[in-house]
Formats: structure tokens, sequence, C-alpha cells
């Protein structure tokens, strides 16, 4: 929440040095029926930059795996100067999944002066934020079946009535934290919204329907100010993270059940990348953003000064030898059912409460099905732990 702040108090610098202008209107998942027999698996795998862990992602059996840094590029914006993403997939599933960490977004709803008007898909560079119009998880997710598949239909929506009370937090978060910290510059929150949604949405290729699976949430405030001469209503809203499933609709109860599960539940930045994620925020906008004018900050000096503070802060803030936390709370740990167990290593793993027996095998690659005849040969049996 205070990136949130941070973002928004980008807003302030420089509408004292903007000239008077006459108004100018401006514009969960659910865990369902056990799957098959045979004993299903995964490993965990590091999403590591450099020397650094910044988190980790579940590997299904059968599926390879790729991890994408994004570090202060064109698509960089202030609230995540660090953006990550993990792709993997299985040619025999048919199936490919996605996690994504990282966006946030400027709807500039209203503005009296030329200079802070809403353009979208454009970068903001005042406060380094992408311009959208403001949409809920059910929109957002609307729009990302789209971009990545734009014939899909909607087709159903999972229950994840179990996240509203990390929902509630959010709000309560908003509420304490941010609206406080603005009222003290003369800027009022109108409201808050925070959602999330699953909605899964169906399409054609070659010949055969196929399915994309979009669960995300979304964090949106709107404020107004009059300082220094401009009356501005904006909405600052932000999608801390997002996960996507594409699979032949046949298979998507069995995929999504399991191996999607296991992903969704297993992956994620870990407790010191969120930290770093703000504190990298705060740095920027203090050392940067308020030490340059509006042209350099979006001139490539601002780019480079960014980047190198970004690395230099991921290089003392983090160890490749230390896996990290996963302690805070998550979006991924109310989508399913799950039970968490502990390996022979002291890493823990979750796996949806749908399946009755987990096992760890070699190299770290842990096992659940549903019969005690699908544990694998030489593989430990594990206990939820309590």
């Amino acid at each position: 929440m205070k990136r949130m702040l941070s973002v928004l108090l980008a807003v302030l610098l420089l509408i004292s040095t903007l000239p008077a202008q006459a108004a100018v209107p401006g514009i969960s998942g659910s865990s369902s029926s056990k799957t098959s027999s045979a004993a299903a698996g995964f490993t965990i795998k590091p999403i590591d930059w450099d020397t650094a862990i910044m988190g980790q992602y579940a590997l299904p059996s059968g599926y390879t795996g790729t991890r994408i840094i994004n570090n202060c590029d064109e698509n960089s914006t202030l609230g995540h100067p660090i953006r990550v993403s993990v792709t993997v997939s299985s040619k025999q599933d048919d199936a490919r999944m996605m996690y994504y960490y990282g966006e946030d977004y400027l709807d500039r709803v209203y503005s009296s002066h030329s200079l802070l008007q809403h353009k979208e898909g454009e970068l903001d560079i005042q406060t380094m934020s992408f311009m959208r119009r403001y949409v809920n998880a059910d929109g957002y997710c609307d729009a990302l079946a789209k971009q990545w598949e734009p014939n899909a239909v909607y087709y159903k929506s999972e229950d994840i009535s179990a996240i509203r009370p990390r929902m509630d937090a959010a709000y309560a978060q908003i509420n304490n934290i941010v609206t406080p910290g603005l009222a003290r510059y003369g800027i009022y929150v109108d409201w808050i919204e925070t959602t999330a949604a699953e909605r899964v949405y169906t399409y054609e290729q070659d010949g055969k329907t196929y399915c994309i699976c979009v669960m995300a949430e979304d964090y949106a405030y709107q404020y107004s100010s009059n300082s220094y001469g401009a009356k501005l209503t904006n909405i600052v809203w932000q999608i801390p993270n997002y996960y996507i499933l594409w699979c032949p609709l046949e298979s998507y109860q069995r995929i999504h059940d399991g191996a999607f599960a296991a992903f969704v539940e297993n992956t994620s930045v870990n407790d010191e990348m969120m930290a770093l994620n703000d504190r990298l925020t705060e740095e920027i906008a203090d050392e940067v953003i308020q030490k340059i004018n509006m042209m350099c900050a979006a001139s490539s000096a601002y780019m480079a000064s960014m980047t190198a503070l970004t690395f230099s802060m991921v290089e003392s803030s983090m160890s490749y030898s230390y896996t990290g936390s996963y302690s805070s709370d998550r979006f991924s740990d109310y989508m399913f059912d799950q039970n968490d167990y502990t390996l022979s290593d002291g890493s823990s793993v979750k796996v949806p409460t749908s399946y009755s027996y987990v096992w760890e095998g070699s190299g770290g690659t842990v096992y659940y099905g549903n019969s005690l005849s699908d544990a694998p040969g030489g593989a430990t049996q594990l206990y939820a732990n309590r």
C-alpha cells in the first residue's frame, strides 16, 4: 500500500510549476472432484536474477519452464520497477501456465490542466505509470483473455468467495495508510475498491475447443485534488499479480485442479522481493523523480538512474544462497483449498486438499495422488502440517 501512496505523491511534484489554465473537462478457485488415479508431481524451481533469488515456481512433471525478469525497461513503472513472469508448458497436456507479478495504472478521470490529460496506453511521465481506464478484476480478466486470445468468449467463473477476507484486508490497508497519508497534502480519497476474479473463456483453434482461465486481484482508489490551481480527479489502480492457464476444454478440470493448482499455490515472488519493490518505489521517487524535472524523468537519464539504483539494491538486499520467506498473505493462498507440507530440506510446498496422499521423491520432486498404490518407487510419504 505504501507503493500506491508513493506513486500518487509523484502527481504533486510538478503541479506547482504548471501555468494556470482555464477549466478543460477531461475526460478460487474451488477444490473440486478428485482427479486421475496416477500420481502427479512437481518440483520447486527458483526465480533468480544474477545472484539474487526473488521467488520460486512449481514446475509440474512433464512441463518445461522459463522465467523472465524485467528491470527498468520501456514497460517499467514507478510502482513496479522490477517485474517477474514465469511460464511453464507441456506438449503432452497441450497446456501452458503463466504467473505475472507487477502492474500499476493511472486513470486521469478529470483534469483542468491541458498537460495532465488522459492518454490511453501512454506512460504518464509525471507518475511513471501507464494510463489506462479503470476496470475491476472481472474486467481486467476479460481484457487479458482478449489480449492473449482475441476470439475468447466468456464461459464461466470459478468460486472465489474464500478470498473475500483478503480483499477486505486490502481495503482496510488502503483506507488506513493511503487515505490519511494523502489528506496531509489536501488530497481526498473518494472511494476504494478491492476485487478478485477467476474467469474461464473458450476459443477455437485448429478445429479444437480450448479454454483460458485467468485469475487476478485488483486494488483501486479514486482521489480528488484542487491544488496549485489545478483540479484533478484520478484513479490509481494496481494488479499485484495474475495467473493464466491455457489448455483444451476437455482436460480443463483435470489440469485446473491438479497441475495448475500446484503451480498457483507454489509460485510467487518471496517476501524479500515484495519489500524490495516497495523500497525501490520510495527510493526512486525520492532520489530521482524529485531531483530532476519532468523532461529528464522521461529521458534515458531517468531510466539509467533507475536501472543502476534497482540493480544495486537487489544485490545488497537479496542473496543467492537464501531462497527467501513466503509468510506474507498471498492471493494464491485463497484460491484453492490446500495443505502445507515440509520437505526434507526444510522448505514447504502446498498441495490441494482434493488429494489424499503426498510423497517426496528424489531430487525434491513432490508427488500427489488419491491411492497409496500411486506411490512412486522410493518416495517418502509426507503428512500435512497442523
